[in-house]
């Protein structure tokens, strides 16, 4: 699925959210794809892709829009093959900050179970992080991306790591009152877990406040989630 921009704007981030309309376990549904859709104009939107046993699968896609900010541009790198479970690092060009990315990854069996921006705990991250894992394959082709600009003044990316033995793990992770969401992302901990939503919630869902949601799941137990969250 995809979703466009306004005319005129362009996407600073993005997200999704995968459902078949019943409770999560054992990797039912996993994200394959959620990243920023481009064509011969450049960036002009989301897309997000999922895969299930179960049908129907849904899958809602949202795009954070702007218009572009002074030194907009999007890093990329494709079909890079990679250790599954291991990251691929989109870095912006020097001076540049990521307020948002996403990424691909190729194969049967595979799920997507990292999107987030990077270094871990920089209050200015430059890189974009996306990894995968087949569950029939040691390694897997993974596409990433990393939206970058330059830096503004009252940009602030906050991490949290959230833990649980129940199937589902993940929550909200909120903006401070007077900030609006920019962008966020989220890497499971599981071996085999996978992301099934990742993306931003408004501020009329969270009862007046912008954040970032995320839900994962697997097969393994406890799951764990970082959360992250990126706001202005």
């Amino acid at each position: 699925m995809t979703v466009s921009c306004s005319p005129g704007q362009v996407p600073i981030s993005g997200g999704a959210y995968a459902t078949v309309g019943q409770p999560l376990y054992s990797n039912m549904v996993a994200f394959v794809e959620s990243m920023p859709a481009q064509n011969s104009q450049g960036a002009y939107g989301w897309t997000a892709a999922a895969r299930s046993g179960p049908k129907p699968l849904t899958v809602t896609v949202h795009a954070v829009c702007i218009y572009a900010p002074a030194g907009y541009e999007v890093a990329e790198q494709y079909h890079f093959t990679i250790d599954r479970n291991a990251p691929l690092v989109t870095t912006c060009p020097a001076g540049k900050v990521a307020f948002g990315g996403g990424g691909t990854v190729y194969g049967g069996t595979r799920n997507l179970n990292q999107s987030y921006p990077g270094p871990a705990g920089s209050a200015s991250p430059d890189q974009w992080i996306v990894s995968g894992y087949d569950v029939h394959a040691e390694r897997l082709r993974v596409d990433g991306y990393a939206i970058c600009a330059d830096p503004i003044a009252g940009l602030t990316t906050t991490r949290f790591t959230h833990t649980t033995s129940d199937d589902v793990a993940g929550g909200v992770l909120q903006c401070a009152t007077d900030k609006k969401v920019v962008g966020g992302g989220a890497a499971v901990t599981g071996y085999d877990d996978t992301l099934v939503a990742s993306r931003p919630l408004t501020a009329a869902e969270s009862g007046g406040r912008d954040g970032w949601q995320v839900q994962a799941t697997g097969n393994s137990t406890p799951h764990g989630v970082d959360l992250y969250v990126t706001c202005y």
